[in-house]
């Protein structure tokens, strides 16, 4: 498919942000500030058209919830019927989140979602946002390139797998489980679940649930006291997802009276994951000191990211409380580790259809 209309949706982020009175706040002139930039001589030799879609209102990307990905999500299924590819700018803090969970809310797309960001705003002083901007640009606009991906200092990224590790400097992301995708050739990035389709209607009513779903992870370190622990999990009844951040390959501390309320809470209806606090490695059950729950009260997520654990959990429990997904599916898909999903596109032999 030939490209001649790019639309960039601003969310907000440091790579439009200005100075203000309390800091650094979302700029609503995003368009004079690229017109600002040699990135504007740039624009004016493509052959095809840029808009813009500046998001009302304006977020820095720490105050991202999972509502605003429903409704951002809403917004890009709408715009793509207009436009040939989308580049989305968007905030560092939360990206990693923004990007796995659109990855999840999309189905498949014929089209290319580009998500960009930067950490210095556009307009100063050796700031990474021209070349980052530039490079979501072009990969958007070849010809082939579908699917939602990350184009940042230098690299396209899958959706799922990456990790903020600089305040400052770039590059700012790392992955510690996939490997860039191929820059300067289009790229297909296919959905994880080609089934998962939802209207932009039903995505904005999910944006306006009046309740929201309560995910929450817990790093098991030694300084956790078991019976103030415990006490504190026998009031956790409303909670719907919760990520424990085990030690080394998923290992725990001695909390008896802690884990006995978690599997408790897990028989209630608790989704319960594992990943390490490690940065790489997989987890193992080899070791007497492994997580005492029993295998049918968790799931363990080798290979996840936080971000990807709670991003993807948010986007298929929505799915399941819509009747979309079953208990099941819920399970397989959320233990699927994206490496795979990005040798694979997709996630082959899922379980079928939704039926508790």
């Amino acid at each position: 498919m030939s490209v001649k209309r790019l639309e960039l949706i601003y969310t907000g982020g440091t790579l439009g942000m200005l100075p203000g009175t309390q800091g650094l706040t979302p700029g609503h002139d995003l368009w004079q500030q690229i017109q600002s930039t040699p990135l504007s001589a740039w624009l004016q030799q493509q052959d095809w058209a840029l808009s813009l879609h500046p998001l009302d209102p304006l977020l820095d990307s720490s105050h991202m919830q999972p509502a605003h990905w429903f409704k951002l999500a809403a917004l890009i299924q709408q715009r793509l019927t207009q436009v040939d590819a989308l580049v989305v700018v968007h905030g560092t803090d939360t990206l990693s989140w923004t990007a796995c969970a659109l990855y999840w809310l999309l189905g498949a797309l014929d089209k290319p979602v580009v998500l960009t960001a930067a950490q210095r705003p556009l307009t100063a002083e050796n700031s990474d946002a021209p070349a980052n901007l530039q490079l979501a640009l072009s990969h958007a606009s070849m010809a082939g390139t579908q699917g939602v991906m990350l184009a940042l200092h230098g690299e396209i990224w899958h959706p799922e797998g990456l990790r903020k590790i600089d305040t400052q400097h770039w590059p700012a992301f790392a992955a510690p489980y996939v490997t860039p995708l191929v820059s300067g050739a289009a790229v297909q990035v296919l959905p994880p679940a080609p089934e998962l389709a939802v209207s932009s209607e039903t995505l904005m009513n999910w944006s306006q649930r009046p309740d929201p779903l309560r995910i929450l992870r817990l790093p098991l370190t030694p300084g956790l006291e078991d019976s103030w622990l415990s006490q504190q999990l026998a009031g956790w009844s409303q909670l719907d997802g919760l990520i424990l951040e085990g030690l080394g390959s998923g290992n725990a501390p001695r909390l008896p009276a802690s884990f006995a309320q978690l599997a408790r809470l897990a028989r209630q209806g608790l989704w319960i994951g594992l990943i390490s606090q490690c940065w790489r490695g997989q987890l193992s059950d080899q070791y007497a000191a492994q997580l005492p729950l029993d295998d049918s009260l968790f799931c363990r997520l080798p290979e996840q990211t936080p971000e990807t654990a709670e991003a993807r959990l948010a986007c298929l429990l929505t799915y399941k409380k819509a009747g979309l997904l079953s208990h099941a599916q819920v399970k397989t898909y959320w233990a699927i580790n994206a490496r795979e999903l990005q040798k694979s596109g997709s996630l082959d032999g899922a379980p079928g259809p939704a039926a508790d």
